[in-house]
């Protein structure tokens, strides 16, 4: 029940840093300027740090109060203040972490959440075996969160040093190389490269590009969590019958949505990956190969898509009465499966957006989709139940793709013709 409180911080203090950081690093590196990266990647862990503190004491101190009112459980008062402490690790490991994606070192990202995993499940295990007298509920879990979390960022954190030291060694080394140093001459024209390299790469472009992806990501999470607490409500109204609706909602969040969400992992790792590669081609300006990158992508995972529409259209029954014997399952299952283009393509054109210098159109795009599909469950859904829901979804995220496709193209036409 406290994960809502963890994913709006988060989405408040880290995640729209850090993805900017990724686009700006991939960008400044494009242009050879590794000194560049690395101060805006201080700059940016110390931003993330101070955020993240001031979300620290609102949390830690407003615990009570939070847990008494909002989610209306006082018992969770203890778990959310250990959960506080993550708040610092989670945002320094995310902007070292961002750094290295823009460098497409995507290798550190894997193996930095690999170890986070082990240490989690480790030092639960570790926890509730070896301390008998720990109460075995939630706050462990709590507890094993936050010292993966540390864990993580003190891997992410010893591997930057490693990384920088070997830099300064290689320049060092094209130094000792240069024996006769020309003396460099400041003009206006090398002025002026510089002001306008500050302009496109700046600090203060990169707080203009994180505000709207921080709005984007917070939007997200509280629609996202106002839909969880609407929708049992709703069919409540349809169904007048309060196990009958949790029932149908189950069957909804915890066993048909996950089926459909596991291939999206495959497609999300793809959106993590094209965020820097598209921001390096663009601060190149090689719109060629951006239009090819787009097409491959976005045909790649509409294939995904409709092979997965197609597996769990015809597998849907089965998959619900193997994994779950329940036939409403298995013809939920069905039913989402029409979903999976427009969810896998959705993450995949994001990036690419993002990576273009349009998060404020794909916050708009994002903000339509949420309302489209929250007008339909406050209207519809208490009249035609989860038959209205999924059409709500469909059309939603029908309307979300077409929006960033039709972005994409226009975004790369005028770059053709600008060139």
């Amino acid at each position: 029940m406290i994960t809502p409180i963890y994913m709006v911080v988060y989405s408040l203090t880290t995640y729209g840093i850090t993805t900017s950081l990724t686009k700006l690093t991939a960008g400044i590196l494009a242009k050879g300027e590794q000194k560049d990266a690395e101060r805006l990647l201080k700059k940016a862990a110390v931003l993330t740090f101070l955020l993240s503190l001031f979300a620290f004491f609102i949390v830690f101190f407003g615990a009570d109060f939070i847990c008494t009112y909002i989610l209306g459980a006082s018992m969770l008062s203890k778990s959310l203040k250990v959960l506080a402490f993550s708040f610092f690790p989670v945002a320094l490991k995310g902007c070292i972490l961002a750094y290295f994606l823009g460098m497409e070192k995507s290798g550190v990202h894997a193996s930095s959440q690999l170890l986070e995993q082990i240490f989690r499940v480790g030092c639960i295990f570790l926890f509730a075996y070896c301390i008998p007298s720990i109460s075995h509920d939630a706050l462990l879990a709590v507890y094993g969160l936050v010292m993966g979390e540390y864990t993580s960022f003190l891997f992410s954190y010893f591997y930057f040093l490693r990384d920088k030291k070997k830099n300064n060694l290689n320049s060092s080394c094209i130094t000792s190389t240069n024996i006769h140093p020309q003396k460099v001459i400041v003009t206006n024209t090398t002025s002026g490269i510089k002001k306008e390299f500050e302009k496109e790469f700046g600090f203060r472009t990169f707080i203009h590009q994180s505000i709207p992806i921080t709005a984007n990501k917070f939007f997200i999470t509280l629609f996202a969590s106002i839909e969880a607490i609407l929708i049992p409500k709703m069919l409540l109204l349809y169904y007048q019958d309060l196990q009958i609706a949790m029932e149908e909602y189950g069957h909804l969040t915890g066993m048909a949505l996950p089926f459909l969400q596991f291939p999206a992992t495959i497609t999300n790792s793809l959106a993590l990956i094209l965020l820097p590669v598209v921001s390096k081609e663009a601060s190149l300006e090689k719109s060629k190969r951006l239009q090819k990158l787009t097409r491959y992508c976005t045909f790649s995972c509409l294939l995904l898509g409709i092979f997965c529409t197609g597996f769990f259209y015809l597998t849907g029954p089965f998959l619900g009465e193997f994994v779950f014997h329940s036939s409403d399952a298995g013809n939920m299952i069905r039913r989402l499966s029409l979903l999976c283009p427009f969810l896998y393509l959705s993450s995949t054109m994001g990036s690419i957006l993002n990576g273009l210098n349009r998060m404020t159109s794909s916050f708009l795009y994002h903000l339509l989709s949420i309302g489209l599909r929250t007008f339909i469950i406050l209207i519809f859904v208490p009249e035609y139940g989860l038959n209205a829901y999924f059409i709500g979804m469909l059309s939603s995220s029908f309307l979300h793709s077409i929006l960033q496709y039709a972005d994409i193209r226009r975004t790369l036409a005028k770059k053709e013709e600008y060139k």
